[in-house]
């Protein structure tokens, strides 16, 4: 029971699962945010060779794109004869090129069939298009989110195991109560959501003192993220680095991708390359020797660090500018090389 302002609000367990499915599609903006949009199975259709389909996706378009595959579950079903086969075909299904494509595939008609919904997100994605930018997100390692309305031990046994081929596996409760004497037009949803609304966001400047340093003030946290670097470029850009992050995590899934203040650091056992953002491009410093570089790279400037900044950077490197999606095969295959490079 929840008891607002002397109001009483009783738990109300779904009747089905259809039921707690409309909730959720319902408030899905509230849960991945304002930039994001549900996809759910009757939206999709029928899907002609996906043996598994899950109850819905969601692409998030901004600030850091990303895609989450959702399935909707009660607590009052056997999780563990229901709910790990699905999860099982899942992950193998987007290991699966052709899974993934047909995704793609039904998410643009759907997207295409919605005229305002098509405009909405083509200024989202601009200049980039729908299209591209949808294969880009979904080539991404997407998470998966169960939403139940309520956890269990079993639940957690069920997610345990860990699937495979997902950048993570969570699970949100979701539970509604009714006010007392009421139906459902009088009612309370109890969950997290997924997103932290910008407007609860505030950004201090970091002052600068006379020796050029920048200094946080006392008693003051400056986080700086991925969207704090992303923010910084278009979508060309972004498109550039997501792809990058895709194909080096298949490779290297252990490997971290680390925002600092002035670059996002690629660390295996240690720092392999260092990505910063730019509007349009992307400048990479990579530890290798700058002539092992050029032996592979033959379509984009490399720039030789000079001693002070190799120093800095901790080994010899050389930077790497990447304006746009072409040859990613001779960066991909430099950065291989400096990941294999520290086990020499």
């Amino acid at each position: 029971m929840i008891l607002i302002d002397g109001v009483k609000y009783e738990l109300m367990k779904p009747q089905n699962e259809e039921m707690l499915e409309e909730m959720v599609r319902e408030h899905s903006k509230v849960i991945w945010g304002e930039n994001s949009v549900y996809f759910d199975k009757k939206r999709l259709k029928t899907a002609s060779g996906i043996t598994s389909i899950p109850d819905g996706y969601v692409v998030v378009f901004d600030p850091s794109p990303r895609w989450y595959i959702v399935e909707v579950e009660l607590s009052t079903h056997q999780l563990h004869n229901h709910l790990s086969p699905q999860i099982s075909k899942f992950s193998s299904g987007i290991s699966n090129k052709a899974y993934r494509d047909e995704i793609i595939d039904r998410i643009y008609m759907a997207i295409e069939n919605d005229n305002e919904l098509m405009t909405n997100i083509k200024n989202k994605v601009a200049p980039s298009e729908v299209y591209k930018f949808l294969t880009g997100v979904i080539k991404v390692t997407p998470t998966l989110a169960i939403i139940i309305d309520e956890k269990t031990a079993e639940l957690d046994e069920v997610l345990e195991t860990n699937p495979k081929n997902f950048k993570e596996v969570i699970s949100i409760e979701f539970k509604t109560y009714l006010r007392e004497g009421c139906d459902l037009k009088v009612h309370a949803h109890f969950f997290e959501p997924l997103y932290t609304p910008q407007e609860n966001i505030i950004e201090k400047p970091i002052q600068k003192p006379i020796s050029g340093k920048a200094e946080i003030p006392p008693g003051e946290h400056i986080s700086f993220t991925t969207e704090y670097h992303l923010d910084k470029s278009n979508q060309i850009a972004k498109d550039i680095y997501f792809e990058i992050q895709s194909q080096i995590k298949q490779f290297k899934p252990g490997l971290k991708f680390n925002p600092t203040k002035y670059y996002i650091s690629m660390v295996d056992k240690k720092s392999i390359a260092y990505i910063y953002l730019r509007k349009k491009k992307l400048n990479i410093v990579v530890m290798l020797p700058v002539t092992l570089i050029k032996q592979t790279v033959k379509h984009h400037t490399i720039l030789p660090r000079g001693e002070g900044e190799q120093k800095f950077y901790g080994g010899e490197c050389a930077s790497i500018i990447i304006d746009d999606t072409s040859n990613l095969d001779e960066i991909m295959t430099v950065l291989k090389l400096a990941i294999n490079n520290q086990l020499e």
